[in-house]
This record gives structure tokens, sequence and C-alpha cells, in this order.
């Protein structure tokens, strides 16, 4: 039996996902645009790159690979939710590890 949830999960997900390029161009001028046009955003960014000790150009390239390896019909997350959830796992990794 299909679990109705899931389903109407899946669904959610799917409409939250965006039309990407898979190249670094893209990505690049993606993620800028949507730091510059979101200040919670790019405060939240800002001080998580700190935190982790990386740079702009390195999360670009994070985001770059799990879009390759996760667009689904060149629909993908959009960065700031990808962000999101990202630096949440990471910081899970962080206190468990």
């Amino acid at each position: 039996m299909i679990n109705v949830f899931l389903v109407i999960k899946e669904l959610i997900i799917l409409s939250r996902l965006i039309e990407v390029q898979l190249n670094a161009d893209w990505v690049s001028r993606h993620i800028t645009k949507e730091i510059e046009s979101n200040y919670s955003l790019k405060k939240s960014l800002y001080e998580w790159l700190n935190k982790q000790n990386l740079d702009l150009n390195r999360i670009k390239e994070i985001y770059q690979t799990a879009m390759i390896n996760g667009h689904v019909e060149q629909k993908f997350f959009r960065f700031s939710d990808w962000f999101y959830s990202y630096s949440m796992i990471e910081h899970e990794v962080d206190v468990i590890g």
C-alpha cells in the first residue's frame, strides 16, 4: 500500500525545485543572486562559513556537486533551501562526531 504522507511529502519537495544548469558559471550567479537578495541567508551563510573555515567558492563547489549528483530532470533545490538543510546536517555531524 502506498504511504500517502510520503507521496505528499515528495510532491511538496518536487514543487520547490527550480530549473538548474549544471555548470559553474550558472551556480556562481545563482548563489550570488540569492545571497544579495536575502540578508538573513547572507548573514547565516557567512557565519557558518567562518565556523567551518570555508570560503564562498568552496560552498559553491559543494552545491554544484550536490546538484550534479541529485538533480531530477534538471531541477534541484534553490541554494537557500539546500544550504539551510546542508548546514543543519553538518552541524549534527559536528555535535555527534
